[in-house]
């Protein structure tokens, strides 16, 4: 998403081992002549994102850690 393209923030995911935040976006790519539209879902460092909207804005977005044992279970603030 280097290109500017504008995603849909599908989940924040911590990553437990180091505390680390990743998303799980999603866009539309288009490339190509006659142009061809590829819907893309992958996962990026949080950090590496700019928000369009203030994070109050994204109240409804799951939560979920990434536990050191391979399980993902719910988020829950300290």
């Amino acid at each position: 998403m280097s290109g500017g393209e504008a995603g849909h923030l599908l989940e924040w995911r911590q990553h437990e081992r180091d505390g680390s935040w990743h998303t799980w976006v999603s866009w539309v790519q288009t490339t190509g002549d006659p142009p061809r539209h590829r819907h893309k879902i992958v996962e990026v460092q949080a950090e590496s994102l700019v928000p369009l909207e203030a994070p109050e804005a994204y109240p409804d977005v799951p939560r979920r850690v990434f536990g050191s044992d391979g399980q993902i279970r719910p988020w829950s603030p300290r």
